[in-house]
This record gives C-alpha cells, structure tokens and sequence, in this order.
C-alpha cells in the first residue's frame, strides 16, 4: 500500500480542491490536476501490477498439483 501513498494522497487533495471549486476557470483548473495525478496513480499501479506478475511467474513450479485422494 505504500507504493500509491504520495500519489494517491495528491489526488486526494484534488478532490477536495475540485469540490472547493467555487469558478469555472478553478473547477477546469482542478480537474486537469486531478486527471493528471490519477493517470500517474494508474501508471504506478501498472508498474506494480507488472512487477507483481513477473514474481508470481517466476515463483511458479510450473507443474501439475498433487492428486488429491479418491
């Protein structure tokens, strides 16, 4: 979890921000920091997804489970 902590803390804050807004110009202004900091959020958890997969690949036996009791 502390992999998204900073960034998911920033689009925390522009939630806030976006529900503060009180212009159109600070509503446009807050969205954009939010899509951004969201699509950063969302690479990281590609990278981590990624990095995750490559472990659980590389741990893998590669073989059939035991044959469980008749």
């Amino acid at each position: 979890m502390t992999w998204g902590f900073p960034l998911a803390q920033r689009v925390g804050g522009d939630v806030a921000t976006l529900v503060a807004a009180r212009t159109q110009a600070a509503v446009t202004r807050a969205s954009g920091q939010l899509r951004r900091d969201q699509q950063a959020l969302d690479a990281q958890r590609a990278r981590i997804d990624r990095l995750i997969g490559t472990a659980s690949t590389a741990l893998s036996a590669h073989v059939a489970p035991p044959p469980l009791p008749s």
